[in-house]
């Protein structure tokens, strides 16, 4: 993914779930590819946020991900995701809520490494 920033580089107290605004985000493909969810969630309170999407293209999640978090954009110091093509905008998010996105691991057999 271009411009990512691995999750190695993310700051101390993202990893310690100390502070409220440390969010992961992923998604989930719908049944025979049909649709797809983003959910969002902030890592201190397990509080989440999910949108239904038509599709898991970069232009929807990206969308989605910015309308989900923007009334919470005070509250949203990191955001870390997978290394998926729907991310591909993840630098316009960044950009959007003023936050610092990060990279996890490979994904293996629908598992995500390293993210939580």
């Amino acid at each position: 993914m271009r411009g990512r920033v691995s999750i190695d580089e993310r700051p101390a107290i993202a990893d310690k779930r100390s502070r409220l605004g440390d969010w992961a985000g992923d998604t989930v493909i719908g049944r025979r590819h049909q649709g797809a969810l983003i959910s969002l969630v902030e890592r201190k309170t397990g509080f989440i946020l999910i949108e239904k999407l038509a599709r898991k293209t970069a232009g929807q999640v990206r969308d989605a991900a910015t309308g989900l978090l923007k009334p919470f954009e005070d509250l949203v110091h990191t955001l870390t995701l997978d290394n998926g093509k729907e991310f591909a905008h993840h630098q316009d998010i960044a950009q959007s809520l003023e936050a610092d996105i990060y990279s996890g691991y490979r994904q293996v057999s629908g598992l995500w490494f390293a993210v939580f």
